[in-house]
């Protein structure tokens, strides 16, 4: 995986159809170079705003990615088929777009007992369908209640840690993008939102988006 050049960082958000944009150009302005957007959650939901968000962002010059909300309970395969075909019915990923699988816990959801097929399913899945390497967005302690797999270590690290400063799961050994706060006042937001730093420059970011490209 490729190390940043620079000892700069940039801003971005990500975003679902809950979270209120009023003007791309103002995210632009305002600093936020780099937006993921929700596409999918589980083998149900597609979220709504996905397709003008993506319009809107790349329209703008914003770097944009498209993620995945889990269902730890799912097929992880399946739910990257899901996941994939919406993309796909929406213009799909061009060069120098993201995917991100978003791995958190909601109601119901097995913790401390998930072996981590899920994830690794749906990972690989992804290389197939969509050829990208995902960001695994996720917090340090679910990583390690899922056993730190290694297979991990491949995938471009999106933690997301409120505190001063990220703590770093094992099997990687630095962040590339952190969540700094879940309720940020954003130009070009309507509402307070989801804040991120990405740990490099801008053309860092291209570098390890294209390395993320299959």
């Amino acid at each position: 995986m490729p190390t940043p050049t620079s000892s700069d960082t940039i801003k971005g958000l990500d975003v679902y159809h809950g979270d209120d944009i009023t003007s791309f150009a103002n995210l632009l302005s305002g600093g936020s170079e780099f937006i993921a957007a929700k596409a999918t959650q589980g083998t149900s939901f597609e979220d709504p705003n996905y397709a003008s968000t993506k319009a809107g962002a790349k329209a703008a010059g914003m770097v944009f990615g498209a993620y995945h909300f889990v269902d730890l309970s799912v097929d992880g395969a399946t739910q990257a088929d899901f996941f994939a075909n919406y993309v796909n019915a929406n213009g799909g990923l061009q060069e120098g777009d993201f995917a991100m699988f978003d791995w958190e816990t909601s109601s119901g959801d097995p913790y401390s007992s998930h072996d981590g097929t899920t994830i690794q399913n749906f990972l690989n899945e992804i290389k197939v369908k969509l050829k990208r390497r995902c960001f695994v967005y996720v917090s340090p302690d679910l990583v390690d209640a899922t056993g730190n797999p290694s297979y991990l270590s491949e995938y471009p690290l999106w933690i997301a840690d409120y505190n001063s400063s990220p703590a770093v799961p094992a099997p990687w050994k630095t962040w590339n993008v952190w969540q700094t706060t879940g309720s940020a006042s954003i130009y070009g937001l309507g509402n307070q939102g989801d804040a991120d730093i990405f740990k490099g420059s801008l053309d860092d970011l291209k570098t390890l988006i294209k390395y993320t490209e299959l």
